[in-house]
């Protein structure tokens, strides 16, 4: 029996040697696999974005010469788009192309926005083209914003100041 004891023993700090390799091996290729993984996750981000630059870049072209029905309709429809980040860059670039009467549908669709990032970079984006009497709505949407977000009120203010009258930076210092 002190035989099959020492076999036994030997067995048990062996499988525990084998344990650890297992272990060892299976670690190392679940790292390879997330490395992977990372790869390709970052791979699809690239490409996605892509699509989304190209995408942005096709519609500002495309509303150079549409007729005010059609810019009606492509407002109607990027109000699909679920990143509002790409969403205020679409509304950028074709916000020098929308006439007075669309203006006012854009500003809405930057109302409707939750993050306040893309939300103020939309509307930076429009303010050089909005006339007074939007740009003084704008001023009573960023009254709106929690005083808690106090750096994107202040933000959106700073991006708006340029294009405001005399009047309309009155009211701008009110809101701070």
């Amino acid at each position: 029996m002190p035989f099959l004891r020492n076999f036994q023993g030997t067995f048990r700090s062996t499988d525990i040697g084998l344990s650890d390799q297992i272990e060892e091996i299976t670690m190392y290729r679940i790292e390879a696999i997330q490395k992977e993984l990372d790869k390709s996750f970052q791979k699809y981000l690239s490409l996605t974005n892509m699509d989304n630059m190209l995408s942005i870049q096709v519609l500002s072209r495309l509303t150079l010469n549409l007729p005010e029905e059609l810019l009606q309709k492509g407002l109607v429809a990027i109000q699909a788009i679920m990143n509002e980040h790409f969403l205020a860059d679409v509304l950028c670039k074709i916000a020098p192309h929308l006439p007075e009467t669309l203006l006012q549908e854009a500003l809405n669709i930057v109302h409707t926005m939750q993050d306040e990032m893309a939300w103020v970079k939309a509307l930076s984006g429009l303010a050089p083209y909005l006339p007074e009497q939007l740009l003084r709505e704008a001023l009573v949407v960023i009254q709106t914003i929690d005083k808690e977000e106090i750096y994107y009120r202040a933000e959106a203010l700073c991006r708006l100041a340029p294009y405001l009258s005399e009047a309309l930076l009155q009211e701008a210092l009110n809101i701070v």
